[in-house]
């Protein structure tokens, strides 16, 4: 109803940040799952989010057109009946002629596909071959995979930016000839794309057309082209996120070495023209100039070093805020409505000033302090007052602690608005983060018992907080696993969606992956555990 970008965006985000650290944990299991010990154990996000990715790519595959016959077909046939997932793929394949056998392994298999991509192209013939190799990890109980049926949106770029009109014989939604559906469905295969006149750029899996991982082999001034000319939304955005992943990648590199890291000038380039780009939705510009979350980051290297992870996000960070200060304070002033109102257009503009608001206080100068107490205490919407909070709670403002009593005293009659203010706290990234954490449990108004306030603070905790949670001492881990074994008696379903922040334990550098070890092998050795517990746990140290 409004983006179709900015939509896509925040679904795939959200299946990154949930489902993807599933697949690749000890409790990964297929969207269908054959078996299980606790069934409450099976509402998540591989069954939900990704599932609902699987009916996405029979759209994908098929065409609105086709689909929508397939839906119409399915209610027809089976409306007021208890029916399968079986029942649903049939009624798709009847209507659009495709044998989806093939497909159906998305139900059965677990796991995240990766996809690495190498263009090369023949310019005698004008013809463009791709290259495609499909790998798919191992995972719980599941070994030697066969390879799974994903469909890939495609497009070729033009060095000006021109989108490429292309033939292929494999494609199988070709109404758009410069945006084609091919099918990848060996371990390695070679696309040959005709009528290329020029050496193109591949945009590969427009729309995230498939939950993959994907190497795309770009280099960093191909993404700051499709930063700028990419004519689909999502992978405009996703080539602004790779880029950024790049940069963090070198920052740790040059920490690791001991050099100092420096941020590289053609990213602030292409932030840069985000920035001063009048054409861009202000919530998409939001999007596009902020960097990866330190949350994708982790799911994305190989044992990571947190401390070296979070200190190479702050590092670009300020080198941003510092770097566009005028810009930021620029943007903030001509982004401010007199009046709330709740159109497409003030989201997006209450987005980007948020973002504004949050580097500007990186400086921790007193007139951005002003700027940000100025908005916490007379907004008049809850989008603009919870994001100044979070800017106040994370920094070492000399008001802060007053403000933070000043909301509690406002909002302390509303239930929701406090949860929110135990959240902000619990995810601060302050030097004494361990602390906080302590008293805000100590605090009258944090009841264990409750389910929301308990996931306000534990979850925000473990959630979005490596620095907290991954701190060195291992305390992070503890005040987790503590609460896990006080909550598990009264409410086992509570307890068991906390434990999973501890269970990926074998993904992350020593100095943090036996601190949480020890953490759950204390929790397995606790009598009367409960079976949503137990069964985590156990198939976690297996």
């Amino acid at each position: 109803m409004t983006s179709h970008a900015l939509k896509r965006i925040a679904d795939v985000n959200r299946l990154r940040i949930s489902q993807f650290p599933e697949d690749s944990s000890p409790m990964a299991h297929p969207v269908r799952p054959e078996s299980y010990i606790e069934i409450n154990n099976f509402y998540t996000p591989t069954v939900y989010e990704k599932g609902a990715e699987v009916i996405r790519m029979i759209y994908t595959l098929i065409g609105k057109e086709t689909f929508r016959k397939g839906t119409d077909l399915y209610f027809q046939r089976h409306d007021g009946d208890a029916v399968t997932i079986d029942d649903f793929v049939k009624a798709m394949e009847e209507a659009s002629g495709l044998d989806l056998k093939h497909f159906k392994l998305w139900y059965s298999q677990s796991g995240t596909p990766h996809i690495q991509a190498r263009g090369n192209w023949d310019e005698s013939n004008n013809v463009y071959h791709l290259t495609i190799k499909q790998t798919i990890p191992n995972t719980p109980g599941q070994t030697n995979k066969k390879m799974q049926y994903i469909p890939m949106k495609v497009g070729l770029l033009a060095d000006d930016g021109t989108p490429i009109a292309f033939k292929i014989k494999e494609s199988v939604n070709d109404n758009d000839p410069t945006n084609q559906v091919v099918v990848i469905d060996q371990e390695e295969q070679t696309f040959s794309f005709e009528n290329v006149p020029c050496q193109p750029i591949h945009s590969l899996f427009r729309d995230f057309s498939a939950p993959i991982y994907l190497d795309a082999d770009y280099n960093p001034l191909q993404l700051q082209f499709l930063m700028t000319h990419e004519p689909n939304g999502f992978n405009r955005y996703e080539a602004a996120q790779q880029l950024g992943i790049q940069i963090i990648q070198k920052i740790i590199l040059s920490l690791e070495h001991g050099d100092k890291p420096i941020v590289d000038p053609g990213y602030l380039e292409a932030i840069s023209s985000c920035i001063n780009d009048a054409t861009l939705d202000p919530k998409f510009k939001a999007m596009m100039i902020e960097p990866p979350t330190r949350n994708h980051m982790l799911n994305l290297l190989k044992t990571p070093d947190v401390e070296q992870l979070y200190q190479a996000t702050e590092i670009l960070s300020n080198s941003l805020a510092s770097t566009f200060k005028s810009e930021l304070l620029s943007m903030y002033h001509n982004h401010q409505d007199d009046t709330w109102q709740f159109t497409v257009d003030a989201v997006g503009r209450r987005a980007l000033k948020n973002l504004c608001l949050r580097w500007l206080m990186r400086l921790e100068t007193d007139d951005i302090y002003e700027l940000c107490i100025k908005q916490l205490n007379e907004s008049d919407n809850m989008t603009d007052s919870i994001a100044a909070f979070q800017a106040i709670a994370n920094s070492n403002c000399p008001q802060r602690e007053a403000e933070i009593s000043k909301f509690h005293e406002k909002w302390k009659h509303d239930p929701l608005v406090i949860d929110k203010w135990f959240a902000v706290q619990a995810a601060s990234t302050r030097d004494n983060v361990m602390e906080e954490a302590e008293k805000l449990i100590a605090h009258p108004d944090f009841d264990f018992l409750n389910p929301n306030r308990a996931f306000s603070v534990f979850r925000s905790f473990a959630n979005p907080n490596p620095k907290g949670f991954h701190h060195s001492s291992g305390k992070g881990y503890k005040l987790i696993a503590d609460f896990v074994l006080k909550i598990d008696p009264h409410n086992s379903s509570v307890a068991a969606r906390l434990v999973g922040s501890i269970i990926r334990w074998r993904n992350y550098a020593d100095k943090h992956s036996q601190k949480m070890k020890v953490q759950l092998e204390r929790i397995i050795g606790t009598p009367h555990l409960s079976k949503d517990v137990y069964e985590i746990v156990s198939k976690s140290l297996q």
